[in-house]
């Protein structure tokens, strides 16, 4: 499955990567520029009050409450300039606040009867929710504009200046990284989920209110701690970011799946057991030539900004996702062995059913060895987790459609093929990525990453838009086209992409040209200026995954995380 020659293995194929030694530097500075271009297209989407579309009424409305609702509880809205409105909450939490005549983005407050007031946000006329988590990113984003007392600032007259959506959007990205767990343990689904927007029901011990029960926010004297079950799992500074990640996130049991290129092509697949000091242990380990062989213990480092090392090993270099559950990595071994590795974390608190295979998935493959290319594919799973292929793309230009074809998964996240015992992967713990590696062929190793596609999420340039960490992994027929390249890439509102910083296997750090991407609204990303390149961007908006050509004999798999 996966090899171009044997049709109805095809089917699992997704991409493949080539980089040329000699020509390193022209083949990666392409790739560079589609990512780039890719990368440009992403913005932070808009956050609370529904800024996009049409408003369908002046008002903004939504729900007050600390776990239980708060009954009676006066609301105060204002705008920019200070113009005022008002409302109360009744039994249930709920108010709304007609706003015609006033201008977004507006700043809101509640005042419960006990305990502190509360504030929101929202960029005009839709839901703006009120509770402990809103309350803490309001005042964390006041704070790090020098504005540390927001009671102070709302209480103001005249016109204050207030956050933008996309300042608001950064800090609450960061505070749902922090209960990340808590969300998904009570059934949300983070990349569906918002702060201000999404609806829950206070009092009914399900979902967000869930949340709220158990996981308490704490503000005292400039700091916020936050508890879950009375225990801390983080406390930061009001006028500092909410610590994006520390070596706690490195902690727990993650799944390795690697493939290679160059002079020692394979794939391979091992557990490790990660400690409270970032010491890697490998557990179980297996390879494609069946090698078992267990590596030594490697210390591990994570920078705040999600960079992960091996300090050890200069090569290895990953970034982890913004959901902590994966890290995308490349590095060197031996010299002249070049290889992509992903790791997915474990979560024993997330079950896994055929019910998560059922959807329509992209299907992005690459391959080393043998018949190195790359393959696009599109998938249909019905509820008994039948693989039909829809759509199929290789680099030679084969649209040969495979058999469908039985795919099965575990309680714990294991995906298989059981028709073709070499193929295995991990579904994400949001189960909307599958990673899995094979062999086609005999000697064709491929990687291959399954990106699930839900109708409910429109994209647009606007989430091309912020910062990019890219990872490109290139295979090919000879060791000129072979490496890997890692950087970032900064995208405008335009779609116009600009390389910061990169370096690739070879040593060499010139900057690509700046690039121009684009996105359809099912998420397909593409660079106008590059025939051979195409993505798809997850549901989440934090990951695209794209195939191309690389040079004249190089098949590249590029990840972008944002």
């Amino acid at each position: 499955m996966g090899n171009r020659h044997i049709p109805p293995n095809r089917m699992l194929q997704a991409t493949k990567i080539r980089f040329k030694e000699g020509e390193m530097q022209p083949g990666i500075k392409n790739s560079a520029v589609i990512i780039v271009a890719i990368i440009s297209l992403v913005s932070l989407s808009a956050c609370g009050g529904g800024g996009g579309g049409t408003p369908t009424s002046q008002s903004v409305s939504g729900v007050a409450a600390t776990g239980a609702a708060i009954n009676g509880g006066p609301i105060s809205l204002r705008d920019a300039s200070g113009h005022t409105k008002t409302a109360v909450t009744d039994a249930s939490g709920n108010y709304s606040v007609d706003i015609t005549g006033l201008t977004g983005p507006f700043l809101l407050r509640v005042h419960p009867a006990a305990g502190a007031d509360l504030f929101s946000y929202a960029t005009g006329s839709g839901t703006a929710n009120i509770h402990p988590f809103t309350d803490l990113i309001v005042r964390n984003r006041f704070a790090l504009s020098g504005q540390d007392n927001t009671d102070a600032l709302f209480a103001q007259t005249g016109a204050i200046v207030l956050p933008t959506s996309a300042q608001i959007s950064t800090v609450k990205d960061n505070v749902a990284n922090l209960i990340y767990n808590q969300l998904v343990m009570a059934g949300i689904a983070p990349s569906h989920f918002d702060f201000f927007t999404t609806s829950f029901t206070p009092g009914s011990h399900s979902l967000f209110d869930n949340v709220l029960d158990a996981v308490k926010v704490i503000i005292s004297a400039g700091t916020a701690t936050i508890n879950v079950n009375s225990s801390p799992i983080a406390s930061f500074s009001l006028s500092a970011s909410p610590p994006s990640y520390s070596t706690s996130d490195l902690s727990g049991t993650w799944y390795s799946s690697l493939v290679s290129s160059g002079t020692a092509s394979e794939w391979c697949r091992s557990k490790f057991i990660v400690d409270s000091v970032g010491k890697f242990t490998m557990l179980e380990n297996l390879c494609s030539d069946n090698d078992t062989s267990l590596s030594p213990d490697i210390n591990g480092a994570i920078t705040s900004g999600g960079e992960v090392t091996f300090p050890a090993l200069a090569s290895y270099n990953g970034y982890m996702s913004k959901t902590k559950d994966f890290v995308f990595m490349t590095s060197t071994s031996g010299g002249s062995t070049y290889q992509f590795n992903v790791f997915n974390k474990l979560d024993n608190s997330v079950s896994f059913s055929n019910a998560d295979l059922t959807g329509t998935w992209y299907s992005s493959l690459i391959s080393s060895g043998t018949v190195p290319e790359w393959c696009r594919s599109k998938f249909s799973v019905d509820s008994a987790a039948k693989f039909t292929m829809l759509e199929n793309l290789c680099s030679d230009g084969d649209t040969t459609l495979s058999p469908a074809i039985n795919g099965a998964i575990t309680s714990g996240g294991e995906v298989t093929f059981p028709a073709f015992a070499s193929y295995r992967g991990y579904m994400s713990r949001s189960k909307d990525l599958v990673f899995m590696t094979s062999t086609s062929g005999g000697s064709t190793y491929q990687f291959n990453i399954f990106n699930k596609l839900d109708n409910s999420v429109s994209f647009s340039n606007a989430d091309l838009e912020g910062t990019w960490n890219a990872h490109l992994f290139v295979s090919g027929t000879g060791a000129q086209w072979v490496g890997w390249a890692h950087g970032t890439i900064n995208v405008n509102s335009s779609g116009g992409t600009a390389w910061t910083t990169i370096t690739r296997s070879n040593g060499n750090s010139t900057l690509p040209a700046p690039g121009t991407l684009s996105i359809t609204a099912s998420g397909v990303v593409s660079d106008p200026g590059v025939v051979s390149s195409q993505g798809v961007m997850s549901q989440d908006k934090k990951t695209i995954v794209v195939t191309m050509r690389d040079g004249g004999g190089g098949y590249a798999l590029t990840v972008l995380q944002k």
